[in-house]
């Protein structure tokens, strides 16, 4: 019996592992679903995959890390990282195929697929009743975000505005901290750390997702007004209804929502717009 072509699907959100499924069953590919950094390193050395998909972040490890750990130890299929709009500021990373950006469509995921084993190779992988059926034309699966010039911050360390960043997906403070990097930014992970750290009133600036463990963000903003942190504060989210959320926020004092995903400049445009009238 010959074995079916493997692919691997790394990703701590089960979702979109399922979701990758679903993309692939016109395809006789088998899936591995891949939820830690341990357990990529055992399937990507134990399983022979045709391709790789990675998520940018696999718990506190970046998954370019897990790929060039691969890529050392003997992987030879491509790997296409799956990452938040912004991350496409890293692409010339050796070895790497591609990178698909989050939220992605079918269509974005089979070009990309396509893209790293070629039309021909994924032609025969169709399963014999389901005949190959044209893509509808999509956005690329990377991203190009044009270098936002006007956001660069050129202080000494000792002059840099100060951010704190809270949020309990990793990969959305790693993603903040490199688009930021002009900036000294702290990140905290739930809500009761972000009042602990910001009641000291040194940031310039938060910016906190809404939805946390232990405490929302909006209760420690609640919080942090009720202390007299006055900064100003943007809320981020993955919420859908962000015009009513906002509305239901504003009287807490948040002074922007923006809604994940988020794009680089459009971060870059609101921490400089803050900072300024807060200077």
């Amino acid at each position: 019996m010959n074995k079916k072509p493997l692919i691997i699907a790394a990703d701590e959100d089960k979702d979109l592992r399922f979701l990758i499924r679903m993309y692939l069953r016109d395809y006789i590919f088998e899936v591995a679903e891949v939820r830690t950094d341990e357990d990529f390193r055992t399937a990507s050395k134990e399983k022979s995959p045709v391709a790789i998909f990675l998520n940018f972040m696999m718990g506190e490890t970046p998954g370019l890390e897990l790929a060039e750990e691969g890529f050392s130890a003997g992987i030879d299929c491509p790997v296409i990282i799956m990452a938040l709009e912004g991350f496409d500021l890293f692409e010339d990373e050796s070895g790497v195929s591609d990178y698909l950006i989050k939220p992605f469509t079918k269509e974005q995921f089979i070009g990309a697929l396509e893209k790293a084993l070629g039309k021909e190779k994924m032609q025969s992988y169709l399963k014999a009743n389901n005949p190959p059926t044209p893509l509808a034309s999509s956005k690329p699966s990377t991203t190009e975000v044009d270098s936002v010039k006007d956001h660069k911050v050129s202080l000494d360390s000792s002059e840099k505005k100060k951010i704190i960043v809270a949020d309990d997906d990793a990969s959305i403070l790693t993603l903040l901290k490199l688009i930021l990097k002009d900036y000294d930014v702290d990140t905290v992970s739930s809500g009761d750390e972000l009042v602990d750290k910001a009641s000291s009133g040194e940031y310039d600036l938060i910016i906190s997702d809404v939805i946390m463990p232990k405490m929302s963000g909006w209760k420690a903003l609640k919080a942090l007004r009720d202390k007299n942190i006055n900064v100003p504060v943007i809320f981020s989210s993955g919420l859908v209804k962000d015009e009513e959320l906002y509305e239901t926020l504003k009287p807490s004092g948040v002074s922007m929502f923006i809604l994940k995903p988020f794009k680089r400049d459009e971060i870059l445009s609101a921490v400089s717009a803050f900072l300024k009238l807060s200077a």
